[in-house]
């Protein structure tokens, strides 16, 4: 597979809202229903690449927490996946092997460490 930049395939980063750099996304209620859209049409663009046999590595030296305290086997594999096809590395956090009882703690520990 080639890689392509983001832009080629599709997705004008110049559209995507400075407001969402650097943050966590934990709900869609934290978007309306105009950045829901566009949040859309980005994935729609990515998926469309890779259907199409180019590699599009956005996460690209980039490190994601995915903090799982309820089991969901499909949920997690379906996020390291997809982190790994975007060219990053995940860290997974399950409710069995966090030493924290705080859910916030642990978030806080990982954004330190990340």
């Amino acid at each position: 597979m080639k890689e392509k930049p983001l832009a080629s395939c599709g997705v004008r980063l110049g559209e995507i809202p400075a407001s969402w750099k650097g943050q966590d996304i934990l709900s869609t209620s934290q978007f309306d229903e105009t950045a829901l859209e566009l949040l859309f049409q980005v994935a729609d663009g990515v998926k469309a690449a890779f259907r199409n046999g180019r590699v599009v590595k956005v996460l690209d030296g980039k490190v994601l927490a995915c903090l799982f305290m309820e089991p969901s086997t499909r949920t997690s594999c379906s996020f390291l996946a997809a982190v790994q096809k975007l060219g990053g590395t995940a860290i997974m956090v399950t409710e069995e092997v966090s030493c924290e009882p705080n859910t916030s703690d642990i978030a806080l520990l990982l954004a330190y460490i990340i």
